[in-house]
């Protein structure tokens, strides 16, 4: 487990209380120990602390999170469009298209997400056979 602290600056007014002060907008860094001995000191190149933890994270599980299938990620982008609120005409129109690109991976042999490619999302565009117009406000 890693432990996130403040290196603070030599200006900052809590340099002297230590670095697990994290009242303060000094960088963020990070520890990781393993049966007492330091494994990782690193910088976590930000000073934002939602952001430090998301780093922390990748950090600690490199691979966790990557593979997503492409159904998996089609049904939670529409359940955060939902969530968002945008209106009824705008998710029918994502479910459309995002329909559309599950079928053509499945054809296609795609798993992941990660696996799509620039040119297979330009050849989906191209398979789609839409006026220019429609193409692109859709």
């Amino acid at each position: 487990m890693l432990t996130i602290w403040r290196r603070h600056t030599a200006g900052c007014p809590h340099r002297k209380k230590g670095r697990n002060v994290l009242k303060c907008n000094c960088p963020l860094w990070a520890d990781g120990y393993l049966n007492g001995k330091r494994v990782l000191r690193q910088s976590l190149g930000t000073r934002d602390m939602a952001r430090a933890r998301k780093k922390a994270v990748s950090l600690e599980a490199p691979d966790a999170g990557v593979f997503k299938a492409v159904g998996e990620a089609v049904t939670a982008f529409l359940e955060h469009c939902e969530s968002e609120g945008l209106a009824h005409s705008t998710i029918r129109k994502y479910r459309n298209a995002l329909g559309r690109l599950r079928a053509f991976c499945e054809a296609k042999g795609i798993d992941g997400a990660g696996d799509l490619t620039t040119e297979q999302l330009d050849l989906f565009r191209a398979q789609r056979g839409l006026k220019p117009i429609t193409s692109a406000k859709a």
